[in-house]
């Protein structure tokens, strides 16, 4: 029988939960998904949403009806703790159709990978840790949650992955162009799996398609846990429909080509960086023109000045609020002054 269809013996299961005997039961109606679950000695109903479960992984084979449900526990207005909470239980004897409906689907980006950088033995699968996007909390996600879920999956770091912590803005240009980049010209499958905001996105995108690429390159794959302010990507995605802050995805999503577009200025063009203090040279494209590669938006006059005024350590202190917050000062300068004229061309 298909999956699609209705089956209330697969849906009703006898079973356990952490060893004591449970019964389960899967509903699946339209985007509600939940299973609810209750033991033999009590009238206690648990349940389970889609939006709260990261995945199914199977505990042992010799176990084969054993697996380990992942999830998080939101947190909520009335508790300090501003990210998920990590939790796990074992279960036994599921119904068939949660089974299906939450276990990896093998093309997801963890998985996209090779075992090790040929004979040298790196490993090829990288957790890059944003320190400052947005509100600063891929450090604990990664501590409380991400490290947890890897390990279920039977992933250690240094063993089988690497953690690169930024020290700057920089931090992740110079990553991709030292690391990743030349990985890839030597044919190596790398998951690259981002604690950011849509910047990182940008910034590898740029260092990998503007620097050379030889005929064995492999795209890396990249997983991102939208830990930014704006997210624009994720949202477009559908990667923050769910509580789990993108790794319900990472774990079990299907992997998909990334849409990008290259933008290309006039000679002599810079580029704003450290707040707009300092400006850049911009890249060259293969034909000598200056480019920018982008995977988000691309936008002009009021919003692109809006997004670069809001993106400052003091703004982003406010999470999203920093977007009117900049637009208020845009319209109504505080200094009484006339706001900027964008004349269109």
């Amino acid at each position: 029988m298909p999956m699609g269809a209705s089956d209330s013996k697969s849906l009703r299961t006898s079973g356990q939960v952490d060893g004591n005997p449970a019964e389960f039961e899967y509903t699946r109606n339209g985007e509600l998904q939940l299973l609810s679950y209750r033991f033999a000695d009590s009238d206690r109903v648990e349940t389970l949403q889609r939006e709260d479960i990261i995945a199914l992984l199977p505990v042992h084979a010799q176990f084969p009806d054993d697996y380990s449900i992942l999830y998080v526990v939101p947190p909520d207005n009335a508790s300090a703790r501003k990210i998920p909470l990590f939790q796990s239980m074992i279960a036994t004897r599921l119904p068939e159709h949660f089974i299906h409906d939450f276990s990896p689907s093998g093309s997801s980006c963890w998985q996209l990978r090779s075992d090790r950088d040929g004979n040298k033995g790196r490993p090829n699968l990288h957790v890059v840790i944003s320190t400052l996007s947005g509100a600063g909390l891929a450090l604990d996600l990664f501590y409380n949650v991400v490290k947890h879920v890897l390990s279920y999956t039977g992933l250690q770091e240094s063993r089988d992955y690497v953690v690169h912590c930024t020290q700057s803005e920089r931090t992740i240009t110079e990553l991709t162009t030292s690391v990743f980049l030349p990985r890839a010209n030597e044919g190596n499958a790398q998951a690259i799996v981002l604690l950011s905001g849509d910047g990182g996105v940008v910034d590898v995108v740029n260092a990998l398609l503007g620097g050379r690429r030889s005929n064995q390159y492999v795209r890396p794959s990249i997983a991102l846990l939208p830990l930014g302010t704006g997210n624009a990507l994720a949202h477009s995605l559908d990667i923050t429909t769910d509580n789990t802050l993108g790794l319900a995805t990472m774990i079990k999503g299907a992997h998909q080509p990334l849409p990008l577009f290259k933008a290309t200025f006039s000679p002599g063009a810079r580029m704003l960086v450290h707040e707009g203090s300092r400006q850049e040279r911009l890249q060259f494209d293969a034909g000598g023109v200056s480019a920018i590669y982008g995977a988000v938006v691309c936008s002009w006059g009021f919003h692109a000045g809006l997004v670069a005024d809001s993106d400052t350590a003091e703004y982003r202190k406010f999470g999203a609020e920093r977007f009117q917050m900049a637009a208020k000062e845009a319209l109504f300068p505080a200094d009484g002054s006339e706001p900027h004229r964008y004349k269109a061309m």
